[in-house]
């Protein structure tokens, strides 16, 4: 009887255990596939009505992939601080008929050069600060580069409709306060960005980024694999270090023309977006 007791506790905490996993990810935290957690479905929308992809920390280029999916016309310019992901995406574009441009360089608040940390087999890893929340087995193996850096304002496009994606391993609210002229001059922008302990590492606050994107005029939003919801004010509470990626969009987008449902939520009713 112990036995069975004891089966049936684990097999009870297992299924409460898959419950909060559930919770999570249909929250909007916790899950970092794009094919699932939101981030393929607000790019794929906004794709089809930008004329301009702006991808910072592009990576192998995943995202500029299923951007151009959606909208070959798009003019991307890409970002990777990373010299041999840089070089591969420049290769692979360089005589493509797409309209791509890769920078071989990091994006923050600074100008210059910068160390930029990388790991030999995670090249998801890569940050401009140490990795102080990994454990000493995975950071003692990083090696420092030197890398080119520019603010986000150097990126010259015309006022057309854009979407930026940035995802830096901490560093975005860097690169997001690096570009206050160029989204300024942008009439119609939607900007994706990472939230995660690597802020923490930063030294970013959400708070701050929040009341940036307040100030020059655009809506928050969290991801969801469902849809968006509508962030109405910033509250302590979210600067919990879950992961999770937040939508700012200022003037018209595809969300004027998506369904709309009323939410409720511990900070009251809100809006929820559906895909």
């Amino acid at each position: 009887m112990k036995g069975n007791a004891l089966v049936s506790d684990l097999e009870r905490f297992i299924l409460e255990r898959q419950k909060e996993k559930a919770w999570l990810h249909l929250n909007g935290y916790e899950n970092g596939d794009p094919a699932t957690n939101g981030e393929y479905s607000v790019l794929s929308c906004f794709a089809k009505s930008c004329d301009q992809f702006i991808d910072v920390g592009a990576n192998h280029g995943i995202f500029i992939d299923r951007a151009l999916q959606c909208n070959p016309d798009l003019n991307v310019v890409a970002y990777e601080a990373n010299p041999t992901l840089s070089g591969t995406l420049k290769n692979r574009f360089e005589h493509s008929s797409y309209s791509v441009e890769v920078n071989q360089c990091a994006l923050s608040d600074t100008e210059g050069e910068l160390v930029l940390h990388l790991h030999p087999t995670d090249d998801t890893a890569s940050s401009l600060t140490p990795r102080k929340n990994m454990m000493p087995s995975f950071t003692d193996k990083m090696i420092e580069v030197t890398v080119p850096c520019r603010r986000l304002n150097t990126c010259e496009l015309g006022d057309r409709p854009t979407f930026v994606k940035i995802d830096v391993e901490g560093a975005e609210y860097s690169v997001i306060s690096s570009g206050a002229e160029l989204m300024n001059s942008l009439s119609r922008v939607a900007v994706l960005f990472e939230y995660s302990f690597g802020w923490d590492e930063h030294g970013s606050s959400l708070k701050d980024c929040f009341h940036w994107f307040d100030a020059r005029g655009f809506t928050m939003y969290r991801l969801t694999p469902l849809g968006l919801e509508r962030v109405g004010f910033y509250t302590h509470r979210m600067d919990n270090m879950r992961y999770c990626n937040y939508l700012a969009v200022k003037g018209e987008s595809p969300l004027d023309d998506m369904q709309r449902h009323q939410l409720d939520t511990p900070e009251g009713t809100t809006s929820f977006y559906a895909f």
